[in-house]
């Protein structure tokens, strides 16, 4: 099962680059494709099923599949201890539950958080003080914080899942906007939780998902993985393969290179 997860950068594209962009996608044939920044073509309802929430500047967080529909939980429904602090910063997601051939019902998470701190005085005190996040700059909290904390309870409660998405988060930044050890932190803390980051398990190093060139100080940003996915321990014993592709923001379709990985299981067929 091929499995798949990108912004698509579709905020303000006009029609030529989104038919380029889909075609690219089909191209790639995913069984499951996580989707941020997304604007669908009506020929693609047509063909895949469309699941999808929230919407971010016109464009949408979703999760396409050519198999069947599904559920799609809020993540109040996935913790029941999520907080309305919690609930007001988790940024752009959506969440379904599918059936796998070996492994049962399995929860997949498209997500999307703001590169933006949260720094209000208030919201940040109420925010750290539900989720237990640590201090990364004076009084903010990082969104990417707050989301996963809703996640803190699927390993405990034995629901396997897999999260897939724009985090905005790279252990580079520690070293580039001087984070200190911040950042890989936050991802030692995810382990620790029983969240495993499935692009670790084959790669020592991150690989760059993040293109944009800055035409003012004619240079390229610096090359980070923000996109990733993340997964339980069960979960992560099926997973054969995880790689980023480039060619997509290489050929400008999108400032966001895909990231992909396969799992040793299938969908069950619709009923």
């Amino acid at each position: 099962m091929k499995i798949m997860s990108w912004n698509m950068g579709l905020r303000s594209a006009r029609s030529q680059k989104i038919q380029e962009i889909w075609e690219y996608l089909e191209k790639q044939n995913p069984d499951i494709a996580f989707l941020q920044e997304a604007k669908v073509p009506k020929h693609i309802y047509r063909t895949h099923t469309i699941m999808e929430d929230s919407t971010y500047r016109k464009a949408k967080s979703c999760i396409l599949t050519k198999n069947q529909k599904a559920k799609i939980f809020s993540l109040e429904e996935l913790n029941e201890d999520l907080s309305d602090a919690i609930a007001s910063f988790v940024g752009q997601n959506v969440a379904v539950s599918f059936e796998l051939q070996d492994s049962g019902e399995i929860f997949f998470i498209s997500v999307h958080t703001s590169s933006k701190a949260i720094d209000h005085e208030f919201q940040t005190r109420e925010v750290r003080k539900a989720t237990g996040s640590p201090r990364w700059q004076g009084d903010k909290v990082w969104p990417s914080d707050v989301l996963f904390s809703a996640f803190k309870q699927l390993p405990d409660s034995g629901k396997k899942f897999i999260i897939g998405g724009d985090i905005n988060q790279s252990r580079l930044m520690d070293s580039t906007m001087n984070y200190g050890e911040s950042v890989s932190a936050w991802f030692k803390n995810r382990e620790k939780e029983g969240i495993i980051d499935c692009f670790r398990l084959f790669h020592e190093e991150e690989q760059r998902t993040w293109f944009r060139y800055q035409k003012r100080y004619k240079k390229w940003d610096a090359p980070y993985q923000l996109d990733h996915f993340f997964c339980d321990i069960e979960t992560s014993d099926k997973i054969t393969k995880c790689w980023v592709d480039r060619e997509a923001a290489e050929r400008g379709l999108s400032d966001h290179a895909p990231i992909f990985m396969e799992m040793n299981e299938q969908l069950l067929s619709a009923n």
